[in-house]
């Protein structure tokens, strides 16, 4: 859970929790499969398929416990190599430099097609 200033009003906000795992997978359609919580290694993986039928990832990573380098490493443990895995769309929260995917997209960017 995260948590976020939401205006509850015109003059104040108020702190709420937000599921952005729930939250980002409703806007992209997407039908969740598996969720894999690895919180503790600094991770969640969420698999599932969009309305267009593509199988989809999405890799969401705390950022300050797995930067550019370790999600490199990440990928390589999972075996994620677009388009030879079981995966036609990679999302990943955050900047990244996961550059061997030509589809994997930054998780909270506009979904567009």
């Amino acid at each position: 859970m995260w948590a976020t200033s939401m205006p509850s009003s015109v003059a104040e906000a108020e702190t709420r929790k937000l599921d952005l795992i729930e939250t980002f997978s409703y806007l992209i359609g997407l039908r969740i499969g598996t969720v894999d919580l690895q919180m503790d290694k600094g991770y969640a993986l969420v698999t599932g398929t969009l309305p267009s039928g593509e199988r989809t990832m999405v890799v969401w990573r705390d950022c300050e416990v797995i930067g550019y380098e370790a999600l490199t490493a990440l990928f390589d443990s999972l075996g994620l190599i677009l388009g030879q895995e079981d995966y036609d769309l990679i999302y990943v929260n955050g900047d990244h430099n996961v550059g061997r995917c030509d589809r994997c997209q930054q998780a909270g960017r506009r979904h567009g097609r």
